[in-house]
C-alpha cells in the first residue's frame, strides 16, 4: 500500500485533532482507524507504511498527532520521529509498539516523543493519549514510564551518552550535561515550564520580562544537556530538580500526584505536561 491521505471531512470541526497512522501492519492500522473514529474529535487524515511513504505524507499534511510504531518495513520509527521534528515541528509523536526494548524507548524518549505506549493498551488508552498528545501532555503506559524512571535513575538523569553498553541496552543519550546545577531562578523557571506554563505565563507569574525567561530556558537546556523541552523535563525527572512538584490532572481524569514519577499518574499511565 502507497502512503495515503484519508478522505477528509467536507468541513473539518474546530478542535479537531488530525492524525496520520504509521504502521507497517495493515491490521494494525485498520484497527487503529476503527478506535479513533469513535471520538467525533479525531480524524485520522492519512496512513503510511513505510518511512519514505510517512515522511512524505507527514510534511504534506501536517499532523496533530503522528501514531507511529518503532519498527518499519523499511527502517526504524526514530528516523521518521526525526524528520517529523525537522518539516513538522509542530506535530506530536505518540510511539505505539510492541516493541518496549530499552534502546527503542531511550531512542524515541531522546527525540522528544510526546508518548509511548505499548499495544497491550486498550482502545481508551489510545484515544486518551492522541488527545493528550495534542495538548501537550507527555504519556507514557506504565511499564514504560517505570522502564524509563528506572533508566534516568541508573544513569544519574542521563540517559545513556557514551555508546557504550551498561546492562544490555546501548547508551544513545541526550550529550553531556554540564557539571553546573541549575541555580535558584532557573528551578523556578523548570517548575512553571513542568506546570505547562508557556514563556509569557512564566513571564508573567514570575514577575519578569520573556527575554529573561528565554535566558533561563537556554542554560536551563544547556546544563542539562537537553534539545527541547520534553528532554528537560523527563531528564529533570530523573535528577530530582521536580521533586515534589505537583502538576496539574488531565481533563477528565482521577489523576493524583505521584511523586516518584514526579507527573500525574492516572490509572492508565503517565502523564506530564511537556510545554
Amino acid at each position: 500500500m502507497d502512503a495515503q491521505a484519508c478522505p477528509g471531512k467536507s468541513e473539518r470541526l474546530q478542535g479537531t485533532t488530525t492524525v496520520v497512522l504509521v504502521d507497517d501492519h495493515q491490521l494494525a492500522r485498520e484497527g487503529m482507524r476503527k478506535i479513533l473514529g469513535n471520538d467525533a474529535s479525531i480524524e485520522v487524515v492519512g496512513e503510511a507504511e513505510s518511512c519514505w511513504e510517512a515522511i512524505s505524507l507527514i510534511a504534506r499534511l501536517r499532523p496533530g498527532v503522528v501514531v507511529l510504531d518503532v519498527r518499519l518495513r523499511d527502517g526504524s520509527g526514530v528516523e521518521v520521529g526525526r524528520a517529523v521534528r525537522r518539516l513538522a515541528p509542530d506535530s506530536r509523536v505518540l510511539v505505539l509498539s510492541a516493541y518496549d526494548d530499552s534502546q527503542y524507548v531511550v531512542s524515541m524518549v531522546k527525540l522528544g516523543v510526546s508518548g509511548y505506549l505499548t499495544k497491550t493498551s486498550s482502545g481508551e488508552d489510545l484515544i486518551r493519549a492522541v488527545h493528550h498528545a495534542a495538548e501537550g501532555w507527555l504519556v507514557f503506559s506504565p511499564d514504560i514510564a517505570d522502564k524509563v524512571a528506572s533508566l534516568l535513575r541508573r544513569n544519574g538523569g542521563a540517559l545513556l551518552n557514551d555508546g557504550k553498553r551498561n546492562g544490555g541496552y546501548k547508551e544513545l543519550g541526550w550529550g553531556q550535561r554540564s557539571s553546573e546545577s541549575l541555580t535558584i531562578r532557573e528551578s523556578e523557571v523548570l517548575q512553571q515550564m513542568f506546570r505547562g506554563l508557556r514563556n509569557r505565563d512564566i513571564a508573567e507569574a514570575m514577575g519578569i520580562s520573556i527575554k529573561t525567561v528565554e535566558v533561563h530556558m537556554h542554560r536551563i537546556l544547556l546544563k542539562l544537556g537537553a534539545r527541547n523541552r520534553s528532554q528537560a523535563i523527563v531528564k529533570s525527572i530523573g535528577m530530582g530538580y521536580l521533586q515534589g512538584v505537583a502538576v496539574p490532572a488531565g481533563p477528565g481524569d482521577d489523576a493524583e500526584y505521584d511523586p516518584l514519577h514526579n507527573v500525574a499518574v492516572s490509572p492508565r499511565g503517565v502523564e506530564g505536561k511537556t510545554r
